[in-house]
């Protein structure tokens, strides 16, 4: 199942002052001070030694001194050196014997680098501190202040002095605040690189985050200073290789999220004027200043110089452009002109390398307009040298945030739950991922630090809406629109979702809402989809086809012309196991192969059809053209006299031959057209005859011979079998109307009419055998043609 990701909140970077209240309100650098807590400032004295460069001093938040620090050793408020310094013993000022200020922070070598400490405020406790240490030498030391030691002076704690970090660095060190980190940043002396060490609450992290940047030779970076901007986004790096020699001025964008630099733009390279020692930018961040000490070079002597850049200017051209001199030294000694340093009265101050300090009044406005003013502050006994106080980074207490968030997880098993951009994120279930896999409901909680630095807790209450489970593929035989599809919600699952069915063209077919799932019936083959839509918005489409299930093919055989009345056999080629035949005119038939007799002349559609264990069907057709023989048989005479001559023809409703007559023994020719013929007796005569397509056809005629009727003139009942009766005896049919019977005295002893005529008299009367003698007849007679005969005479009973 595919993962879904959701981002919980895009937030927007910004970044805090590194400066926070009152925590530089005091400096100490060289052997002089300037305090900032006096409404003009004033200078401030310390026991700084050496401090011929850079130094660090950090102040409370009301501005009172805490502790400063030349990366060797330590002093506290009192201006005494940490006791963790001294051997135990406090109360020392400097560092004057091997058993009084030994070991110091790093190993003293009498050789100092262009920014040899820097201070950072410990996240996770306000009360700590660290200090950081660089030797010329490039080796970079970390020792730990805990200012609840030494009844509140501070002090070294245990165990956590002159601890090694790393080797191999420039002279270049400085701290920034990140977003809830600090970031100290180094760079590397033999390749092209800067190193950022990150601090957190849980401490210092012991591999750096490495940029591989920067424009100039590797050699170049190995003096001058780094130093961020208020808002932490850039950096600028102050570069020369040796004494009067090679170097130039860069500028790099930060990202105080990653502790990434990139976008390195040279804004000044080696010439007369690159040799780079200070920087710093102006309080809003727009104008860098940067300061070139005065120098010798092939017997000339060039003043010490601060420059301006315009960074608000585009394209980046235009900013190496903007190179405008600001202040040029009046002082005739080499290195004049060490580094600058932002006040909180907002002026950026640059000693002279002697007993006075110069300013830039405005050093938010462009060009001259920013006033360099020397001499602003002058020191007594002392010399500001080339250093300034680093700058320091410190953390105050983040906002916290808290979120509520609803998810809906569509259609998917899993999600991936994503939290803002940020860091050192906290999942409920201990996870410090960013992102966390999730496969149930539920409300999920994750802490980190957003991009606006704040402490944020989202609380995310997750949905899963499930996906309704969609049949398998249907089946339908072609156009029989037999398909069906059909979609249920997952057991248990309530949601109500609308459906909408559509074809493979997009037409909608169906669509309703339903907790209970959906069917879509009748529908034929072919590719459907089925739109599923919940009220919170989840939407997807699932993708079910209706395949063809296998049709037979019907095939028959049969001839196309059929006779009347002859069988016709149609031939079953079809291998499907279910048929049916249709025989065009009303009948149909579940044999295999039937014959099948047509019982009318005309054309008809035969069609076979076949159904497999599928369901699906298939037919054939073929026309039938019955065919059918009309005879018919007339002869010339319907009735006839015994004897006489009767002619008989045949005729057809088609050409056709005669194959036979009845009765055949009257008919020597078999195959003629006609016949003539004696007649004997009334008979049916048939003629049976073959059209040229084989369709045979018989027709009859009856031909009635005229009867002749007897009557004997005696009859004798004595019942031997002979003449027992007395009744007419014909030649042909006949039928007796009535039949009477008289005796001499006129009276009636028979009558009889139909077949009891035909049986006759027995010679009884009233069950009595009748007198010998003569009696007198009368009968009515009526023939198969109609006519009628009628005898009157006597017959004369004897024994």
């Amino acid at each position: 199942m595919n993962k879904i990701i959701f981002i919980l909140l895009l937030c927007v970077y910004t970044c805090s002052k590194a400066n926070a209240q009152g925590e530089q309100n005091l400096w100490t650098f060289g052997n002089v001070g300037i305090n900032f807590n006096t409404a003009t400032p004033t200078t401030y004295p310390n026991n700084l030694f050496p401090g011929y460069e850079g130094s660090a001093s950090i102040c409370n938040a009301a501005g009172q001194m805490l502790f400063y620090t030349n990366g060797f050793w330590a002093w506290n408020r009192d201006h005494e050196i940490m006791p963790e310094l001294t051997g135990g013993v406090g109360g020392y000022t400097s560092a004057i014997s091997p058993t009084v200020g030994y070991p110091p922070l790093m190993p003293w070598s009498g050789t100092y680098a262009t920014q040899p400490t820097a201070i950072a405020g410990m996240p996770n406790n306000p009360n700590k501190y660290y200090i950081f240490s660089l030797a010329s030498g490039g080796q970079l030391y970390y020792s730990v202040v805990d200012m609840s030691l030494n009844g509140g002076k501070g002090g070294i704690v245990s165990g956590k002095k002159s601890i090694f970090m790393d080797a191999g660095l420039t002279e270049k060190l400085t701290v920034v605040k990140g977003c809830n980190n600090i970031w100290v940043m180094a760079r590397a002396k033999a390749t092209n690189q800067y190193r950022a060490y990150e601090i957190n609450d849980t401490g210092i992290v012991n591999a750096p985050v490495i940029s591989n940047v920067g424009g100039l030779p590797v050699g170049w970076y190995r003096y001058g200073v780094i130093k961020f901007s208020p808002d932490g986004l850039k950096m600028a790096a102050a570069c020369n290789e040796a004494w009067n020699t090679k170097g130039g001025l860069e500028l790099y964008d930060f990202n105080p999220q990653t502790g990434h630099l990139s976008n390195a733009l040279v804004l000044d390279s080696s010439s007369t004027l690159g040799y780079y020692y200070g920087a710093c930018f102006s309080p809003d961040n727009s104008k860098l200043y940067a300061t070139t000490s005065s120098f010798s070079y092939l017997n000339t002597f060039y003043s010490g110089k601060v420059r301006q850049f315009n960074l608000t200017l585009s394209p980046p051209a235009a900013i190496i452009a903007s190179n405008t001199v600001v202040f040029s030294s009046f002082v005739y000694s080499l290195d004049n002109l060490g580094d600058l340093k932002r006040a909180v009265n907002g002026k950026i101050y640059f000693g002279n390398g002697l007993s006075a300090m110069n300013y830039i009044d405005n050093p938010n406005s462009a060009g001259l307009g920013c006033n360099a003013v020397g001499n602003v502050l002058l020191f007594t006994g002392g010399s500001t040298y080339r250093g300034m106080p680093n700058d320091i980074a410190i953390i105050t207490p983040p906002d916290s945030v808290k979120m509520n968030k609803t998810v809906t997880v569509c259609f998917k098993d899993t999600a991936v739950l994503t939290a803002d951009t940020g860091k050192r994120y906290l999942w409920d279930n201990g996870s410090s991922s960013r992102q966390r896999i999730v496969t149930s409901a539920g409300v999920y909680v994750v802490r980190y630090i957003n991009t606006d630095c704040k402490y944020q807790t989202d609380s995310i209450r997750v949905r899963f809406t499930h996906l309704p489970v969609i049949s398998a593929a249907g089946y339908s035989c072609p156009d029989a629109k037999q398909g069906k599809a059909w979609i249920n919600p997952q057991s248990g699952d309530t949601t109500s979702f609308q459906y909408t069915w559509k074809d493979g063209s997009g037409n909608a077919l169906q669509q309703r809402w339903s907790k209970h799932g959906d069917t879509l019936k009748n529908i034929d083959t072919g590719a459907y989809s089925v739109q599923i839509i919940t009220l919170s918005g989840c939407d997807t489409t699932l993708l079910v086809r209706i395949l063809a299930l296998p049709v037979p093919m019907a095939s028959f055989t049969a001839d196309g012309i059929a006779c009347k009345g002859s069988p016709l056999t149609f031939g079953n080629t079809s291998t499907a196991p279910v048929w049916k035949w249709h025989f065009g005119d009303g009948n149909f038939s579940s044999q295999h192969s039937p014959s099948y007799s047509y019982g009318q002349v005309g054309n008809f559609t035969a069609s076979l059809v076949v159904t497999n264990i599928e369901g699906c069907s298939d037919s054939a057709t073929k026309e039938i053209e019955v065919k059918g023989l009309e005879l018919n048989l007339t002869a010339d005479k319907e009735l006839a006299n015994k004897g006489e001559i009767v002619r008989l023809q045949s005729a057809g409703s088609e050409p056709y031959t005669v194959t036979a007559w009845e009765p055949s023994f009257l008919f020597p020719d078999q195959v003629a057209i006609s016949q003539t013929v004696a007649m004997d007796t009334s008979r049916t005569f048939i003629v049976t005859g073959v059209s040229a397509y084989g369709c045979k056809a018989k027709a009859s005629v009856e031909v009635a011979v005229n009867p002749m009727v007897f009557m004997p003139n005696g009859f004798t009942p004595n019942g031997d079998g002979l003449n027992d009766r007395f009744r007419p005896v014909s030649t042909g049919y006949i039928f007796v109307r009535y039949f009477e019977i008289y005796n001499r005295y006129g009276q009636k002893v028979y009558t009889a009419v139909g077949k009891g005529a035909l049986e006759g008299w027995d010679g009884t009367f009233n069950g009595q055998l009748q007198d010998l003698g003569t009696y007198y007849y009368h009968i009515n007679i009526e023939t198969k043609e109609g006519g009628t005969i009628a005898l009157k005479g006597d017959v004369i009973l004897m024994r």
